[in-house]
């Protein structure tokens, strides 16, 4: 039997979701915390349609936003705590600029 490395993180441990284009590759990043996020419905790059403006995924990525911020605002009145797990093959090694994630 084969382990399986999991790794569970907590709501504030999520920092940003970023969208990659399938086509170019290039990606742009919105951080969780904003107050108000911009999804992009193109790729900035290659102007390659990503999503409906309006459409169905746009509205449950923008109700993913909310979610975590709305979680965030009440997870001291819960009596319970929430961790999302992932899997290692979910995770990405990230170099990141400080910069871009920091507030």
């Amino acid at each position: 039997m084969m382990a399986e490395k999991r790794f569970l993180a907590g709501i504030d441990d999520l920092r940003a979701i970023e969208f990659t284009c399938k086509k170019c590759k290039a990606g742009t990043t919105r951080i969780l915390n904003e107050e108000r996020n911009f999804v992009p419905t193109q790729c900035s790059n290659c102007n390659q349609p990503w999503m409906i403006n309006g459409g169905v995924l746009e509205q449950a990525i923008r109700a993913l936003f909310k979610a975590v911020r709305t979680i965030r605002e009440l997870q001291n009145e819960a009596i319970f705590q929430l961790k999302i797990e992932i899997t290692a093959e979910g995770l990405t090694p990230l170099a990141v600029q400080k910069s871009a994630l920091e507030p």
